[in-house]
């Protein structure tokens, strides 16, 4: 009797093992994101933060040596993706105005920001920028 359950409990630990090699790697856009291009000239980032399924995002992006500001904590939100990338709508804070925009998840420490659609009014944010995890 002691055997079969020793049996037992080595196959389920198999079959868990197996289904954990399998396991896609996990999709997670979380965090503080900067641009790689920053300068004393201008910069950008964003902020995503995730809550069970939904992540929500803002961004900050400073121009022409920071006589142009462009920022809004809750510009952006979107479901859980299944794959890494997602294209949501995008509100400025400048102008209020939408545009969309595609966030590429890279890899764990670097994403791609790409403006598909600008909004039409006042927008300061890098049409594609490749951003790093923010250090600190």
């Amino acid at each position: 009797m002691h055997r079969k359950y020793l049996l037992i409990l080595l196959s389920f630990l198999i079959l868990e093992t197996c289904y954990a090699i399998t396991l896609p790697p996990l999709i997670d856009f979380s965090g503080s994101w900067c641009w790689d291009k920053n300068s004393k000239y201008s910069t950008f980032s964003i902020t995503i933060n995730k809550f069970l399924n939904k992540y929500r995002g803002g961004y900050a992006s400073v121009a022409s040596s920071g006589n142009k500001i462009d920022d809004n904590d809750d510009a952006f939100s979107f479901e859980k993706p299944l794959k890494n990338i997602v294209k949501t709508t995008i509100r400025t804070g400048i102008s209020g105005d939408t545009g969309v925009i595609q966030l590429k998840l890279v890899n764990r420490n670097t994403i791609e920001w790409r403006i598909l659609k600008a909004p039409e009014q006042e927008f300061y944010a890098p049409e594609i920028a490749l951003l790093h995890k923010c250090k600190g």
